[in-house]
């Protein structure tokens, strides 16, 4: 019998009604038990996957029921390590985040450093910056189920880790060893608490439409604009800003480069955003003429962006 095969074959009554989604499990297995799709690393139209998209309101509220207290509906198709990371990510979300987290809220309170040494101790900061650099080197998809399971806990944790997974790929991809060699080692040990900043006013989500100018000057750069809806910006230690090193209207998209900036660097000014309930969230940040040596300069101002 084929893989879809067994994937529609109707279960019984008394299965059924152990697990009400069992005839709709997407993941048929095969072989050494690995699904089928992982297996010949292919991917899966969602009309190969049998009826999973028309469930009925029973049969969903039937399996929210039975998995209250778990961490997944059904198998999720992650591997072992994923599942122990996801099961040591839930226990500190229960322990040191839910307890407290209403009153960060009410109170406009940010997450303490308490939580964020510990998230760092559990390697949050490093999970997919390679292990030369102190990381823990794994996939993607370790982000993804380290900020799912900090986020049930309180949103404001689970993105945490996002921002130095931003910086790090950012420097990972396009850094040279000298910035490698500084900058993540400090970020994988939260060390460096980090956040990149790209929108200004009046450009939306036209990243092509930036106008803050790094100006080439004696041993680096220059640089003068502004970024808003900035997030983590009044935390973070270290910028990594777009900015514009040359071009005109007609080459958009050349010139634009990104830049390594110390919060403490002089000429660096934060305004707090505040929202309609007086929390703070976002920030502008303003640079004013700031010093950046070009030794942090991450990709080639020339090459289209």
């Amino acid at each position: 019998m084929s893989a879809l095969e067994r994937q529609h074959e109707q279960p019984s009554a008394d299965h059924q009604a152990a697990d009400p989604l069992a005839h709709r499990r997407p993941l048929a297995q095969e072989g050494d038990g690995e699904p089928a799709h992982h297996q010949h690393a292919q991917f899966v139209h969602p009309g190969d996957l049998g009826p999973i998209a028309d469930l009925t309101r029973a049969e969903v509220a039937a399996a929210i029921a039975k998995a209250q207290g778990s961490l997944t509906i059904g198998d999720a198709g992650r591997d072992e390590t994923l599942d122990a990371m996801r099961a040591e990510m839930h226990r500190f979300a229960e322990t040191e985040v839910v307890p407290h987290a209403h009153e960060w809220h009410l109170k406009n309170e940010y997450i303490p450093m308490e939580s964020i040494t510990k998230m760092a101790e559990m390697g949050v900061f490093g999970l997919t910056i390679p292990e030369e650099f102190g990381g823990l080197g794994l996939g993607k998809e370790s982000m993804c189920v380290a900020s799912e399971e900090l986020s049930r806990g309180y949103i404001g944790v689970g993105s945490l880790g996002t921002r130095s997974e931003i910086a790090g790929e950012l420097i990972l991809q396009n850094g040279t060893a000298e910035q490698k060699a500084k900058y993540l080692p400090r970020i994988a040990s939260g060390e460096i608490l980090p956040t990149a900043v790209f929108t200004e006013p009046n450009t939306g989500s036209d990243l092509a439409s930036v106008r803050t100018r790094a100006m080439k000057t004696d041993g680096g750069y220059k640089v003068t604009g502004r970024k808003i809806w900035t997030s983590f910006a009044h935390k973070a230690n270290y910028l990594i800003a777009l900015v514009r090193t040359s071009g005109s209207p007609e080459q958009r998209h050349v010139g634009l480069t990104q830049l390594i900036i110390d919060m403490k660097t002089p000429g660096t000014s934060i305004r707090p955003i505040f929202n309609i309930h007086g929390g703070h969230d976002f920030n502008e940040v303003t640079f004013d003429a700031v010093f950046v040596l070009s030794l942090i300069h991450i990709s080639e101002p020339t090459r289209p962006y």
